[in-house]
């Protein structure tokens, strides 16, 4: 009888152990969730509030309202954002990542990758902001909001993007 009772103790801790792990980790999640959208949507405001007019791309070089957006002006508009260290942001234009903080494996921008087909389909097919638990960007995992950048004849044309690694994250 000792030893059904030291098991059904073990076990009853295991059980509440793991569902208080998981109820901290839904809440941080939570927090972080927020976090991003806010940041995502603090990107386009800058975009907006800066560079006035469309996003286009007629030559290969991203622009908005006329004005040839650079990387030095991105990165410049990233520092502006105050959010939660390790915070990456991309500008896509249709699914393939134009700007972009993110760094593949050997240090170099990860510009030129495109966007999962789960984002894609969500943001440019639907239009819709999305929230994103598990974005795999070169084989790093991310909670990463996105936002569709709409033309002025309400065609999604590209997405911004904000996010935080799993594992840097939690």
């Amino acid at each position: 009888i000792e030893r059904i009772v030291c098991a059904t103790v073990f076990i009853l801790c295991l059980v509440l152990t793991a569902a208080g792990a998981a109820m901290i980790y839904s809440t941080s999640e939570i927090g972080l969730k927020k976090e991003i959208q806010i940041c995502a949507r603090t990107l386009n405001n800058i975009y907006d509030s800066e560079f006035h007019g469309d996003f286009s791309d007629s030559t290969g070089h991203l622009k908005k309202g006329g004005y040839e957006i650079t990387n030095r002006d991105f990165e410049r508009i990233v520092r502006q954002i105050n959010c939660v260290d390790d915070v990456d942001f991309t500008i896509f234009w249709g699914d393939e990542r134009v700007f972009t903080s993110i760094r593949n494996k050997d240090g170099t921008s990860a510009a030129g990758t495109r966007a999962d087909k789960v984002v894609v389909d969500k943001v440019l097919g639907e239009g819709q902001e999305y929230y994103y638990r598990r974005v795999n960007i070169n084989e790093r995992y991310y909670l990463g909001y996105y936002i569709p950048i709409m033309n002025a004849q309400a065609q999604v044309v590209g997405m911004y993007f904000a996010g935080i690694a799993i594992d840097s994250a939690m």
